[in-house]
C-alpha cells in the first residue's frame, strides 16, 4: 500500500494519535479505518452520486450548493463540539 503526506488540523492529529495509543494501532490504520467507515456511509454515497451527476451535466450550481451546505454542517458540528 502506498502512502502520502496529508495535512490535517492539529486537533484531528492529536485525536488520531490518542486513539492509536489506546488501541495499539498506527495513526495510518486509524485514519484508514475512519475513511472506510465514512465512504460506505449513506451520506457519502448520496453526496458522491449527486456530485458525479452534477459534474456530468455541467451543473456547477448544485456542486457549489452541496459544498456550501457541507461547510455549514461542519462549522455547526465544530461549534457544537467546542461547547461540550
Amino acid at each position: 500500500m502506498g502512502s502520502a503526506v496529508v495535512r490535517v488540523p492539529e486537533r484531528v492529529q492529536q485525536e488520531v494519535q490518542a486513539a492509536a495509543r489506546v488501541t495499539g494501532r498506527s495513526s495510518g490504520e486509524i485514519i484508514e479505518a475512519a475513511w472506510q467507515s465514512f465512504k460506505i456511509s449513506p451520506e457519502f454515497e448520496v453526496e458522491l452520486k449527486t456530485v458525479r451527476e452534477a459534474l456530468a451535466s455541467g451543473d456547477i450550481e448544485t456542486v457549489t450548493d452541496l459544498m456550501i451546505r457541507r461547510s455549514a454542517r461542519e462549522r455547526a458540528d465544530r461549534i457544537r463540539s467546542a461547547s461540550e
